[in-house]
């Protein structure tokens, strides 16, 4: 948020006018920027002295903040509090005051962009069964190839979009995810095997290095591709 200040009077010109009876400063403009989560605002506050505030201006808010008032115990604190400041008569210039009124404003415009906008997208449902089970096969008839989320989305006769949706709600895992666990899984079938090499097991699962095949398969596994194949042959 970015707040710039805009007045029409220098800082010498309201030394010198302050001394002339009756004379009031001239409205302070602040343009306020204020970015949300989908769009940018420019909120333009024009503030000026507002006078003597007496415990009527409490009631006339209440009444203008009407049932968010009565909803927000904040703002009932706020309104409760701005009688009392008014009741006290500080010596400030009422600056308490117009504190008070400022905190008002900003918590009644919080919540207005707090507020949860009407929902009308369906909720997202989990990939059907039969159109999981095309995308299973589809991954091990092409494990040792490249694959992408198109490919997958592809496989289970869908857009991109709406397919990788689905899939995380059905299997509470991302497409990709899904793809490297189901790499893993395979290569440890092919450790079991002592003659074959850690490359040629890379390249089988679609890997194109070992190295990136020893790092995806701690990060499953919890250790290295040689290191399993030793504790399980030992456990064998």
């Amino acid at each position: 948020m970015r707040t710039e200040r805009h007045s029409g009077a220098s800082a010498q010109h309201l030394a010198a006018a302050a001394l002339q009876p009756n004379w009031r400063p001239e409205p302070v403009e602040y343009s306020v920027r204020i970015g949300v989560r989908h769009t940018a605002m420019i909120l333009k506050l024009t503030v000026e002295p507002a006078g003597p505030a007496t415990a009527a201006d409490a009631d006339c808010l209440a009444k203008d903040f009407g049932a968010d008032v009565a909803s927000d115990p904040v703002l009932g604190r706020l309104v409760s509090e701005l009688g009392r400041a008014a009741d006290a008569n500080e010596d400030d210039g009422g600056a308490h005051l117009d504190a008070i009124r400022l905190a008002l404003i900003v918590r009644w415009l919080g919540k207005r962009m707090r507020a949860p906008a009407p929902d009308d997208r369906r909720q997202v449902q989990p990939l059907q069964k039969w159109r999981m089970k095309l995308v299973e096969s589809f991954i091990d008839r092409h494990l040792d190839t490249s694959i992408g989320l198109a490919d997958l989305a592809k496989a289970a006769g869908l857009s991109p979009m709406y397919f990788a949706a689905q899939f995380r709600v059905a299997t509470g895992l991302r497409p990709h995810d899904f793809l490297l666990k189901r790499r893993i899984e395979r290569a440890k079938e092919l450790l079991a095997h002592p003659n074959c090499r850690l490359v040629e097991v890379a390249l089988d699962v679609g890997f194109q290095t070992q190295a990136h095949f020893t790092t995806v398969f701690k990060r499953f596994a919890g250790t290295t591709p040689a290191r399993w194949r030793a504790m399980h042959r030992i456990a064998a």
